[in-house]
């Protein structure tokens, strides 16, 4: 009797520790994926991206460490990141459209916290479908001329300065973007110079202190770099109001719905019109300034690349506007742009959060759960992209890709409304303004300059970059 009761109480002890065994393995296990220990309860791997100089630097390190799926701590919040292009693919079929607010504070300081970037997924789907019919490919075909005459002005304005002159190329190139976007979707609010001038210098010096205090954190209170910050700040936030009452003030009824009337006719909340202006103004002429710049410097740095697209150029273009009709023509100039992407690591990563527990990779992690899409990795996988510092257009020949490269190339984000809203509005202007440029000059660095690149919020360069033009004949 007393072996049977001795049986009994092994076997249920046995089930119980079965069970528990069973129940872990099934479980969310933050050990279950290989990843970084938090240096500390707080701050969690925050001290170790800071020793890093930025946090695509740290998840190259992770990933080479623990392979395509890691963990890391960003404070206190447990986060995976994924590496690769099949871990890419398993994740966007389940992709939320909610950012996480903690990793995505840089840019509510300046946008706003009511901006689209920080919707959750009912809103920011309702706002996507607004906002995806004023960038459609009907309306974008509208902009062709636009972009052509601001690249066309920039030709004119260069040709005046003396050949052999330094250029400083980040400063025109954020100029073009600066009136490409608001002459296509805010109306004339940005009539002058002037007012270019103004908008550049205050988005340079905002955009670099984000970027400080994502690494550095904040400065003292009071001091010369807190009160610059704030003043600067100041200019970026009444943007949205002086430009959604300029609007108002100044009604244009076009053929096609500029972003800027679709916030109106919509009647949306004030505060979030004057959001999502500053964000969609600031996100569009960061990103086709900044892709425009590597573009040129790259061709600048590989003199043979910068010739065949002229080629491509004239054979498609010849000396007229470039047109929606030129497209499938200018398929270097395609490479190019796509080239440029990949190698300038112009966006480092993408993040999204569930509302619910969630299956990757045969791991089961919890609702909340941050999940990265380490973009930068990924861009710069020897095994994916070999030579991959090697600037090679022709590597995005329809005919050279492979099909993991194609999965892996997701610069602007993965499946629909998760997407970036203006990605087809920044390609085509940032290849209007190439095409136009390069037919005009050739481009030369200055001789002695060391650029490095700057992974922040976007990928800018670490200082001013020069060059020299020589006018085609």
């Amino acid at each position: 009797m007393l072996f049977i009761s001795l049986f009994v109480i092994f076997a249920v002890i046995f089930l119980i520790a079965f069970q528990h065994i069973f129940s872990v393995s099934k479980s969310p296990g933050k050990e279950k994926i290989p990843g970084a220990r938090p240096s500390n309860s707080r701050d969690g791997n925050k001290p170790d991206i800071a020793a890093a100089g930025n946090i695509h630097n740290y998840l190259l390190d992770l990933h080479g460490k623990y392979g395509p799926l890691a963990s890391f701590w960003y404070g206190p919040k447990y986060v995976v990141s994924i590496a690769s292009p099949e871990l890419f693919m398993e994740h966007h079929v389940r992709m939320t459209s909610n950012r996480p607010p903690d990793m995505m504070e840089m840019l509510g300081i300046l946008f706003g916290s009511n901006a689209i970037q920080f919707a959750k997924t009912d809103d920011a789907i309702r706002r996507r479908e607004l906002y995806d019919h004023t960038l459609r490919h009907e309306t974008l075909t509208h902009f062709y001329p636009t972009f052509n005459k601001v690249a066309r002005e920039t030709v004119q304005a260069l040709s005046g300065i003396p050949e052999g002159t330094r250029i400083p190329l980040v400063h025109h190139c954020i100029d073009m973007s600066i009136k490409g976007i608001v002459r296509t979707c805010f109306g004339d609010y940005f009539k002058t110079e002037e007012a270019v001038d103004h908008l550049r210098e205050v988005w340079t010096a905002c955009w670099n202190e984000l970027e400080l205090l994502q690494i550095k954190g904040p400065p003292k209170p009071g001091s010369k770099r807190d009160k610059t910050f704030k003043k600067d700040l100041a200019s970026i936030k009444t943007l949205g109001p002086k430009m959604i009452q300029h609007r108002r003030d100044n009604p244009c009824f076009l053929e096609y719905q500029t972003f800027i009337d679709a916030l109106l006719e919509d009647e949306l909340p004030e505060e979030q019109m004057h959001d999502d202006c500053v964000g969609f103004l600031i996100g569009g002429l960061q990103t086709v300034g900044i892709w425009t710049f590597w573009a040129l410097y790259f061709l600048a740095s590989s003199p043979d690349c910068q010739e065949k697209l002229y080629l491509n150029v004239i054979e498609a273009v010849g000396q007229g506007d470039v047109e929606d009709m030129n497209h499938e023509d200018l398929r270097y100039v395609g490479q190019v742009i796509k080239e440029t992407l990949r190698l300038s690591v112009l966006s480092t990563y993408t993040c999204r959060y569930h509302d619910d527990d969630f299956e990757l990779a045969g791991h089961v992690l919890k609702a909340g759960t941050t999940t990265v899409h380490a973009i930068g990795v990924v861009m710069e996988d020897p095994v994916l992209w070999p030579d991959p510092s090697k600037f090679d257009p022709e590597r995005f020949d329809i005919h050279r890709m492979t099909a993991r490269q194609k999965r892996a190339f997701k610069p602007f984000g993965f499946a629909g409304q998760r997407t970036c809203p203006g990605q087809h509005f920044a390609k085509l202007e940032a290849a209007v303004f190439i095409a136009v440029l390069c037919r005009a000059f050739k481009f030369r660095l200055v001789k002695g300059q060391s650029v490095k690149k700057n992974y922040g919020l976007i990928t800018r360069p670490d200082c001013e970059v020069w060059v020299t033009l020589e006018k085609r004949k």
